[in-house]
Formats: C-alpha cells, sequence, structure tokens
C-alpha cells in the first residue's frame, strides 16, 4: 500500500467523499460510483470498477476507484468496508498483488 504522499490532497479528497454523500441525503452509504465520478470530474483521474476480494476473502459484487496518473489505484470510498479492507482512503500500486484478478 502507498502512502497518499504530497502529490495528491487527501483533504480535498475527504471533503468532495462528504459532499457527494450528503448531495444524495444518504451520507452513510459508500456512493463508490458517484465518488468516483466527481474524482474524475475534478482531477481528471479515470474511473475503473470490478470486484474487489475483501481482506476476509469475500467479494464486493460491484465496487468503483480511480486510476491515477502515475497508474498507482486510489479507493476513495475504502471506508465502507471497515475492518475488511485496508483502510479510509488506499492508494495501492497498480502491481500490488491484493489486486490479483478475481476468477
Amino acid at each position: 500500500m502507498s502512502d497518499l504522499g504530497a502529490a495528491i490532497d487527501w483533504k480535498a479528497i475527504l471533503t468532495l467523499r462528504q459532499r457527494v454523500r450528503f448531495q444524495d441525503g444518504r451520507p452513510y452509504d459508500a456512493r463508490c460510483s458517484k465518488v468516483a465520478a466527481a474524482l474524475e470530474a475534478q482531477f481528471g483521474w479515470p474511473r475503473k470498477f470490478g470486484r474487489l476480494r475483501l481482506l476476509d476473502a469475500r467479494v464486493c459484487w460491484q465496487h468503483r476507484w480511480n486510476q491515477l496518473a502515475d497508474g498507482r489505484i486510489l479507493d476513495a470510498t475504502a471506508d465502507q468496508f471497515e475492518s475488511r479492507w485496508l483502510g479510509d482512503l488506499v492508494v495501492l500500486e497498480a502491481s500490488d498483488p491484493i489486486l490479483r484478478p478475481i476468477s
């Protein structure tokens, strides 16, 4: 797992995520698709989607995240998975083994 680093504005991402969630009147719903779309519109990071294998080996049926310009993956709604995933905001290298395909 990578550190978010100086190139990514952690506070701006958290603020945007909160705004999207409250906009729909569903602040406790992850809204991964809408958050990823908002991040794409604001920062230009393309949305990606697929299934996510959680740490407890369960598979999330569909999830959205963004791909940063350097190829890393940003999961801005990772908080929805609580202890079953890697944290609140997650940035992974595209080559990280945790991203292996789900068959």
